[in-house]
């Protein structure tokens, strides 16, 4: 029995979940069977991985079988820990298990994970790519427009070539999905979605569909909830709307009612604020105020 789902991903035609008892599932639409089939994947050491599974993405190796490798962030080995496939599609044997990092690691807050034959790590708001197991030097993602300290948390491709195509990370503080060129990380475009979906703050995970017309379409997880809308390609923001303003947490506050003053939903601010503890606010702490928001609204009271 499938428990609750903790982490989604995609394996070649495959939906991956991961539940809470650590046990990883595989979905496939299955033609002639409704609602496709669901199987569980023989990992036997996955019952060893812990509760802390931090994130899990795939390489397809061989496309016409559906088979992929599986790459899991586990805190509790402080490694990123590489699964291959055994040649007879029985499963993904232990002694063909190997640490893909080159020395151990803390995993621990990583958010998100992208694989295409070299490894992307969203970990505390930044983007590491490695290659062979060590962090590539003097690459590193661009700056988006209108964002002094953007917070990436959730990563996806259009493309599994390596090299190939772009990359897209979510930025919690801007509410937009920015994309990158693999190459070298630069910035190449940047989105947002329609107001009318009242979302995008709190992605547990999400996918983008490109299609032949060059529309985009992104598929997204929030709130329990399995989510789809058409990318928009975001205008440069004014001079006005790019400046970043802070406030200064003073005794008594609560998220809650510094997003009053700033005329805010209490997720937008919490979102702006990834590194902040909403529950313990500490005296004295800057909080980011959304510009998206700020170039808008008078100066709050104090």
């Amino acid at each position: 029995m499938v428990g609750r789902p903790k982490l989604l991903a995609v394996g070649g035609g495959d939906v991956l979940i991961l539940d809470d008892a650590n046990a990883l599932w595989r979905w496939h639409p299955a033609p002639g069977v409704p609602g496709g089939t669901l199987l569980r994947v023989n990992i036997p050491d996955s019952q060893n991985w812990g509760s802390d599974v931090r994130a899990i993405s795939t390489r397809l190796v061989n496309a016409d079988l559906n088979q992929y490798e599986i790459f899991v962030a586990l805190p509790s080995r402080q490694q990123v820990v590489k699964y291959t496939p055994a040649p007879d599609g029985s499963g993904y044997p232990t002694e063909a298990m190997s640490m893909y990092l080159s020395i151990n690691a803390d995993v621990s807050t990583v958010d998100d994970m992208y694989v295409d034959g070299k490894v992307y790590l969203a970990d505390k708001g930044k983007i590491t790519r490695y290659d062979l197991g060590q962090a590539v030097t003097g690459w590193s993602t661009g700056r988006p427009s209108g964002t002094a300290s953007p917070f990436y948390t959730r990563l996806t491709a259009d493309s599994s070539v390596q090299d190939a195509g772009l990359f897209y990370a979510f930025d919690g503080p801007g509410r937009r999905i920015v994309a990158f060129n693999k190459s070298d990380g630069q910035v190449a475009a940047e989105y947002t979605v329609a107001a009318s979906t009242g979302r995008l703050q709190t992605l547990t995970g999400m996918f983008v569909a490109a299609a032949a017309d060059g529309s985009k379409t992104l598929y997204w997880t929030e709130g329990g909830n399995l989510l789809k809308a058409s990318l928009t390609q975001a205008a440069a923001p004014s001079a006005e709307a790019t400046v970043l303003t802070t406030y200064v947490v003073q005794p008594g506050d609560t998220m809650a009612g510094i997003a009053a003053k700033f005329n805010l939903q209490e997720a937008d601010l919490v979102a702006a604020n990834p590194l902040v503890d909403p529950k313990n606010l500490v005296v004295g702490t800057v909080l980011s105020i959304p510009p998206a928001y700020w170039h808008a609204r008078a100066t709050p009271s104090q």
